[in-house]
C-alpha cells in the first residue's frame, strides 16, 4: 500500500497555483470547485427518461481538475469566523462559496483516525470536513461508498477519493478497479 501522504501530495501538487473558480452548492449540502482550463462537457438527452431534466440536453463548464464535497458533515471558516456548515441555509452556503472563488488550495490534512479532512486555501479560509457522527462500520450501509470528496482529472482521467471508511483510493480510466492507498 502506498504512502497516502505522499499521494496526497503528488496528486494535489498538480492543483499548485491554480485558483479554484465557480465554487458553488450542488445538491443538498454538496459542495463543488473547479481549478484550471474551463472546457464545455455536454450530457446528450435521454428522450425515454422520466426526469425531465435528463430529456434535454445539459451543457455545464467544468475545469481540467473537479473537486466534489459530499456526504460530510463539514464547515468553512475565514480566520476564526464561521462562514457556513453543511447544515447552513442555502443563502449563507452560497455566500461562503463565494469567498474560495479565486483562491488556491495550500494545504491538505487528513485525519485517518477520526474520519476529518481540512482543505487550507489563501486567506486563511479553510475547509473542513468530517464523516458523518453516525458512522458505525458495522452498519448494513455501503459507507465504503460514501465519499466525503473526490477530485477528477478530465485530462488524465483519473479520480482520488477520500471515504466515511478513511479509505483513500484512485481510479484510472485503463483501470476500472479502485486503487487503495491507504
Amino acid at each position: 500500500m502506498m504512502n497516502y501522504r505522499n499521494l496526497l501530495e503528488q496528486y494535489f501538487q498538480r492543483l499548485s497555483g491554480l485558483p479554484c473558480w465557480n465554487v458553488r452548492q450542488g445538491w443538498a449540502s454538496c459542495i463543488t470547485f473547479e481549478f484550471g482550463q474551463p472546457h464545455l462537457e455536454t450530457r446528450e438527452p435521454t428522450p425515454n427518461s422520466l426526469s425531465q431534466n435528463l430529456q434535454r440536453r445539459n451543457v455545464v463548464v467544468r475545469g481540467e481538475y473537479h473537486l466534489w464535497i459530499e456526504q460530510c458533515d463539514w464547515h468553512i471558516m475565514m480566520g476564526t469566523e464561521l462562514l457556513a456548515h453543511s447544515e447552513s441555509e442555502d443563502q449563507n452556503i452560497v455566500r461562503a462559496c463565494r469567498n474560495f472563488d479565486g483562491q488556491s488550495l495550500q494545504s491538505i490534512h487528513l485525519i485517518p483516525e477520526s474520519g476529518e479532512c481540512t482543505f487550507e486555501f489563501e486567506y486563511d479560509t479553510v475547509l473542513h470536513m468530517k464523516r458523518y457522527p453516525d458512522y458505525n462500520p458495522d452498519d448494513e450501509v455501503d459507507y465504503e461508498g460514501s465519499d466525503i470528496w473526490s477530485l477528477f482529472s478530465e485530462n488524465e482521467h483519473l479520480c482520488c477519493t477520500y471515504n466515511a471508511s478513511c479509505q483513500l483510493t484512485y481510479v484510472r480510466d485503463d483501470n476500472p478497479y479502485p486503487v487503495l492507498i491507504y
